[in-house]
Order: structure tokens, then sequence, then C-alpha cells
């Protein structure tokens, strides 16, 4: 990315020249802040983003093709696998889910005869 000026008329104040920088910003005082690559001492840092963000997407590429393969060469056995799983977690939740009703529904009955207690005094 690198920033130019140029100049427009037509304006009531006559030609105006402001700077515009190729992140699609412009500004009319040529500090460019809002553009990272518009300042030299800021390049190297901007670089490193750009090549920082680069290594992030070649990873996730690679990921994407590993899964890809692993699919190739096991989608049967890990169909198979995922339906053990899925199956032993629907065993679970339910187990729990009705210990959790257990749970509550003995401390119902004991807070009823809590409240049963004290109302008999």
């Amino acid at each position: 990315m690198s920033c130019h000026s140029h100049s427009h008329s037509g304006s009531a104040s006559g030609n105006k020249t402001h700077s515009h920088c190729h992140c699609g910003s412009a500004c009319s005082c040529g500090c460019h802040s809002h553009c990272p690559s518009c300042h030299h001492e800021g390049d190297a840092g901007y670089a490193k983003q750009l090549l920082q963000i680069a290594d992030e997407a070649w990873k996730e590429v690679v990921k994407e093709k590993i899964k890809e393969e692993i699919r190739k060469k096991s989608d049967a056995h890990l169909t198979q696998l995922a339906k053990v799983v899925a199956d032993a977690n629907q065993s679970h939740w339910v187990s729990k889910m009705q210990a959790h009703h257990a749970e509550h529904h003995s401390q119902e009955t004991l807070n009823e005869a809590i409240c049963s207690l004290a109302h008999n005094k």
C-alpha cells in the first residue's frame, strides 16, 4: 500500500490537495495515522502482523486438508465412533437428569416435612 496526493478543482475555495491511502481512506492533514502502511516507522510492524495472519491462514488451510484426508481414509470408522460416543453421551445425560430429578424430589420432600413440623408447633 502507498499514499499519493492529488488536487481537486471546482470547489468554492479553489483547488484542494489532499492525500489518499490505498487502504481506501482519505485525509487532508497528510498525517495518514489511519493507514499503518503509510508510516515508514510502522511498516515493519504492519508487515510482521500481515505475516502472522498469513501463518495462521496457512495453518487453517493445512488443518482443513488434514481433515479432508482423515475423512477420506477413516470416514466409516469415524461415523461408527461418533455414533458410539453420541449414544454414550445420551445415556450419560439421561442418568444425570434422573439423578438431578431424584435429588430435587428429595429436597422438596424434606422441605415439606420441615414446613409441616414448623406449622405443628
